[in-house]
């Protein structure tokens, strides 16, 4: 949250908070009239008025150049890509493939698929979440970023044994914890069977590469839901599967956790803590913008713009410690609406 002369203002992207990494300028809020002519008939005038908007977001990297909040949230506006991990499970590199936000082609459209990610890297944990018995779980939200979870990984190890059979299930939120009954997509959601074998996971930390099923879909953007990881089944004794975590602030949107000892439903969040999270949505509906313009500090009254289906023109990076720390990038869109709060 940004504070400016007494009053607040907010700025999110498809639901997450970026208030601490950018601002938002608006330029415009116009009518635009257009102008066209039929061949046939040189004397048939006809006039087109649409609704435009347009501005910039400024970026800036919040801690030190190429810190990981910035490289995530600037994924966002400027990706619109497939950004996947390497194959090798103990590395931390991603790259970017598939859609070209700067290709007007595919930029232009908003009928094809566009990518946003929420990652942090195995690197980034300093901490672990063991789970010692059968039916432990681990519960943590996410904010949807598009409307279906296409890629899905963690970091796992194990201590011993043969293997662990893991579920994992997506939940609806419940007054800001999790539904332990209703999954996603309206009770749809299927769950997903894994197993951690000890001879791949007792070495190391390494990613675990998940199928995310079809009915995983149909989420509302800017929505929270849950993710419950769940110890199934063991073989052999003592597998006691760990899931690796982050503990250090700044933590994202994303991942903060719930943890709980048996299946009972969590009611209260675990203090400053983040699963360490690979998850690419798909999305068709491009980048939603709201900004939250407060005229007090107790956030009663003020104004709120809503910019849907956002279109990026350029982006113009200024660069320090040879890395792009700042950004300016100008944006369009034609639906746009803003109320009274």
């Amino acid at each position: 949250m940004a504070e400016y002369l007494g009053q607040r203002t907010r700025v999110e992207f498809n639901g997450h908070d970026v208030s601490h990494l950018t601002g938002c300028t608006i330029g415009t809020m116009n009518p635009v009239f257009d102008t066209f002519q039929s061949l046939k008939d040189p004397f048939d005038h006809d006039i087109e008025i649409t609704e435009e908007a347009t501005g910039t977001f400024d970026f800036v990297g919040s801690d030190k150049s190429g810190d990981q909040r910035f490289k995530e949230i600037f994924k966002q506006v400027t990706g619109f890509v497939d950004l996947d991990y390497t194959s090798t499970p103990t590395t931390d590199t991603l790259t970017m493939t598939d859609e070209d936000f700067t290709n007007p082609d595919t930029q232009g459209s908003y009928t094809g698929s566009r990518f946003l990610t929420s990652f942090t890297q195995i690197a980034d944990g300093d901490a672990n979440i063991v789970m010692e018995a059968v039916n432990e779980s681990v519960w943590f939200k996410i904010v949807a970023m598009g409307e279906t979870i296409a890629g899905l990984a963690f970091p796992f190890q194990t201590s011993g044994g043969t293997s662990a059979d893991m579920e994992i299930d997506l939940y609806v939120n419940n007054s800001g914890k999790p539904h332990g009954s209703t999954k996603a997509n309206s009770g749809s959601a299927a769950t997903i069977s894994t197993t951690l074998a000890q001879s791949d996971f007792g070495s190391a930390l390494r990613w675990k590469d998940l199928t995310v099923p079809a009915t995983w879909t149909n989420l509302t953007i800017g929505e929270t839901y849950w993710v419950r990881i769940k110890f199934d089944t063991e073989t052999g004794v003592g597998v006691d599967p760990k899931l690796r975590v982050r503990t250090t602030l700044p933590l994202s949107n994303n991942a903060s956790t719930f943890n709980a000892d048996s299946t009972s439903v969590p009611a209260s969040a675990t203090a400053n803590t983040e699963v360490i999270h690979y998850i690419k949505y798909k999305s068709t509906e491009g980048l939603n913008v709201v900004v939250y313009d407060y005229a007090d500090l107790a956030e009663t009254t003020g104004v709120k713009y809503t910019f849907n289906k956002v279109k990026l023109d350029s982006v113009i990076p200024s660069f320090a410690d040879k890395q792009a720390s700042r950004s300016s990038v100008s944006w369009k869109c034609n639906d746009y609406s803003y109320d009274t709060i």
